[in-house]
Parts: C-alpha cells; sequence; structure tokens
C-alpha cells in the first residue's frame, strides 16, 4: 500500500506556523528595495523631462525613513504570518496610510516649523501621503519579489 504523507510544513516560500523571515534577505529587500525602484525608473522612464525622472529620487529623499520605520514592522508580520505573497503590497500601503501622518506630525513638532518639506498644516501631510501612495505600491511590489527571489534562491 502506499501511504499518504501530509506536508502541512510547507516550504520556506510560504511559511506555515508562523515562522519568522530570513533575517539577511528581508534586510536586503528592505533597504535595497527604494535604490531598486529608482535605478528601475531612471533606466525606463528615459524621457527628456528631468523632474519626471528625479520625482522618485526625491520619493526616497522624504520616504525612506518612514519606510524603514513603519514599512519594516509590516512587512515583517506580512512575512511571518503570509510568507512572501502579494500581501506585502497592500502591508506596505496599510504602513504609508498610517505611518506618514505620524511621522510627519511628528516630525513637524520635533523640528523647527521652518523645516517642515512641504509646509506646517494637515492637508499638506495628506498631500505627502497621497504623493506616497504610488511609492508604497512600486516600494511594496519590488519589496515582495526581491524577498521572494531571493527565498527562492536560498532554497535551490
Amino acid at each position: 500500500m502506499t501511504e499518504i504523507t501530509d506536508k502541512t510544513g510547507g516550504s520556506s516560500l510560504h511559511p506555515s506556523g508562523h515562522e519568522p523571515p530570513n533575517v539577511t534577505d528581508f534586510l536586503l529587500a528592505l533597504f535595497g528595495t527604494p535604490f531598486l525602484s529608482v535605478v528601475l525608473f531612471v533606466w525606463l522612464l528615459m524621457t527628456p523631462l528631468l523632474w519626471f525622472i528625479l520625482i522618485p529620487v526625491f520619493a526616497v529623499w522624504y520616504g525612506y525613513l518612514p519606510w524603514l520605520l513603519f514599512g519594516g514592522p509590516a512587512l515583517w508580520v506580512t512575512l511571518k504570518y503570509m510568507g512572501p505573497s502579494p500581501w506585502t503590497i497592500l502591508s506596505s500601503l496599510g504602513a504609508n496610510a498610517f505611518g506618514t501622518p505620524i511621522y510627519y506630525t511628528v516630525h513637524h513638532h520635533l523640528a523647527d516649523k521652518k523645516t517642515f518639506p512641504f509646509g506646517n498644516s494637515a492637508s499638506t501631510v495628506a498631500d505627502i501621503m497621497l504623493w506616497g501612495i504610488p511609492f508604497s505600491f512600486i516600494w511594496g511590489t519590488m519589496f515582495w519579489l526581491s524577498y521572494r527571489h531571493m527565498s527562492h534562491q536560498r532554497t535551490n
């Protein structure tokens, strides 16, 4: 007779039992995703419109620290419970929606009022958050693809 074995343990690409993600792959993907996105944008969008190419560069300038502070824990929890899946994109969008207003409000109250990047009202925080939506989507997608690729390479 043939035995039927149940492999509920899953693979490293889809961890089950709430296994933590690989720390090296996670950190490489987390820190490298914004810069990889800039390189791909500049390479793909080689247009004479220099301001259009510089938008991803300014996105890294204004969004990198909130990405690390809020996106990092959100992505870690998502990878722990869901594995490298499209849910990482949604958690990146959620980290932008909740983290950016908190970050820039705290930044505004701690820093000199004149150094606030785009002004000092709540509407400017909403504007920054809205500008961050496409980039949090791009960065979340790039994070998911790069982490998944590194995890796949590690298992092979």
